[in-house]
């Protein structure tokens, strides 16, 4: 399953539609207008990347 905005990223990138279509229908087009430029939003991972073994192997330091 993916959200409206991440079926118009893909189909900018594959040249189906234009930059300026993709960000006139996109349901924010800030945060579309950042993905173009390569700022990832939390929302285009998938789950399994934040919860599989990439995530178990990060330790977090919380010492002062």
């Amino acid at each position: 399953m993916q959200t409206f905005d991440q079926s118009l990223m893909r189909w900018y990138k594959d040249g189906l539609i234009s930059y300026e279509s993709a960000l006139f229908y996109s349901t924010n087009p800030n945060e579309f207008a950042l993905r173009v430029s390569g700022v990832d939003s939390t929302s285009d991972r998938k789950f399994d990347e934040v919860t599989g073994e990439a995530a178990k192997s990060q330790t977090l330091d919380l010492t002062p």
